[in-house]
């Protein structure tokens, strides 16, 4: 390490938007789609999302057609744990700890029941809703699409 501050490794948000391309326009009402973002780093995406043209009612217009309302999970705000687990155990008292679990929990559960998921595979967080948007294949007329199906599962990649 000589000092320099490294590069953090992330997927700019403008990558997970990109997955809005190939949908239609839905310029019909003035009905926002609501989007969900999970993530550690909620200050950076915030200031992403800042930069994007909005409506008069604070909604972000994607490509001049899609409106879209951004909820922020409250995991990523309300508690930032270091990276190894003994560490966190020393400066975060137990209920936090749990209380952070069961939010993370709730992210899980909301992000494999959505319509759709656009996220990334590298983290173990990503990989387990994955899992949990799969199902078996016993759909007659789909078995060529293999034994197990993910449900509308997007893949981000890129790197800032």
């Amino acid at each position: 390490d000589d000092g320099e501050p490294q590069p953090s490794e992330f997927i700019p948000f403008y990558n997970y938007l990109k997955q809005w391309d190939d949908i239609k326009c839905s310029n019909e009402g003035n009905n926002a789609y609501p989007v969900y973002i999970a993530t550690n780093d909620p200050r950076r995406i915030r200031e992403e999302i800042d930069r994007l043209p909005k409506d008069s009612g604070g909604n972000t217009i994607l490509r001049e057609c899609h409106r879209l309302k951004f909820i922020f999970s409250p995991v990523g705000e309300t508690l930032h744990l270091p990276e190894e687990e003994d560490n966190a155990k020393q400066h975060h008292p137990c209920s936090e700890l749990h209380r952070a679990n069961i939010a993370a929990i709730a992210d899980l559960m909301i992000l494999a029941k959505s319509d759709t998921f656009v996220g990334e595979f590298g983290s173990n967080f990503g990989r387990l809703v994955r899992v949990f948007r799969t199902a078996v294949n016993d759909f007659p007329g789909r078995r060529r699409d293999g034994q197990v199906l993910v449900r509308n599962t997007r893949f981000a990649e890129g790197s800032n």
